[in-house]
């Protein structure tokens, strides 16, 4: 075994008094956003998520009273949707756009449109707040088809190039499946706004809310913050090659919880909403959907 000695600045000098080179291009490229990701967009989201987190700060002192008289206030929709929409998925959106490529080792792929993301995306989002704040259901329907455009987007970029992988981690599977929880969220979200215009589902609304919170916080986020970790933990603490069995049982398992909401919601509608009969085989699959 050979040894291995210390200049005064720690520095390691090997047997043969040469200094070793270690390499780190290719990991600095990679979180500096050389795979496509214009560093505009990446800090448009993440200062916009940051400028949402101490307007929720600002604003919970004055509606936390509203809240616990009234969730349903509209100034508290308003608050819940400025955490998840303008703070977290955000946020959410301008990282994952950062590290998928350096965790999958690929570059993003279809990025033609990314430039107009942000400004489609929050241009919604402040829509969507100005619908809740004030009570409009217009507003609210217009905002929620803006977001649904800009999700759509995103979920095609990401769904994209995880498909043109070089590498297949455990990571992949979460965000392919929150993904997938992602797009069931703002479509039950857009079905929830064009209710309140047009008060298609009547006694139907609760429980489609409920659904709608559920799989945003245990399919959406959870699913995501799950997959990411599984890659930077190991990245952070040194600690790869660990078996894969127990995390794809998590994903297993998080995904079972969620497979009969589904299924079960036309069944739930159907029972507990005459207007659900009512309806058109075209307005069924959009609520689905």
């Amino acid at each position: 075994m050979s040894s291995m000695s210390h200049r005064p600045d720690n520095r390691p000098i090997s047997a043969s008094g040469a200094t070793p080179h270690i390499t780190t291009s290719g990991m600095l490229g990679g979180m500096a956003g050389s795979r496509g990701v214009p560093l505009a967009v990446l800090l448009s989201f993440l200062l916009t998520g940051v400028c949402a987190a101490a307007l929720f700060g600002l604003l919970l002192p004055w509606v936390a009273p509203e809240a616990v008289q009234a969730p349903d206030f509209p100034h508290v929709l308003a608050l819940v949707h400025l955490v998840t929409l303008g703070w977290l998925t955000m946020t959410i959106m301008g990282a994952s756009l950062q590290l998928t490529p350096v965790m999958i080792v690929a570059p993003l792929r279809a990025t033609r449109f990314l430039s107009w993301q942000y400004p489609v995306y929050t241009g919604g989002v402040v829509l969507l707040l100005g619908g809740f704040w004030w009570m409009r259901p217009w507003l609210l329907a217009i905002g929620g088809i803006v977001i649904v455009l800009a999700v759509l987007h995103y979920v095609v970029v990401l769904s994209i190039t995880l498909l043109h992988a070089t590498t297949r981690p455990l990571t992949l599977r979460f965000l392919a499946a929150s993904l997938l929880y992602l797009c069931l969220v703002v479509g039950l979200g857009l079905t929830a706004a064009l209710n309140m215009q047009f008060g298609f589902l009547e006694a139907g609304t609760d429980r489609l809310l409920s659904i709608h919170l559920t799989l945003g916080v245990l399919g959406w986020l959870s699913s995501l913050l799950m997959g990411v970790s599984y890659t930077l933990v190991r990245l952070f603490a040194l600690a790869h090659g660990h078996d894969d069995r127990l995390g794809r049982g998590d994903l297993r398992a998080l995904a079972g919880e969620h497979r009969g909401v589904g299924p079960g919601l036309p069944h739930f509608l159907a029972r507990s909403d005459p207007a659900w009969r009512r309806c058109t085989h075209c307005d069924r699959l959009a609520v689905c959907l």
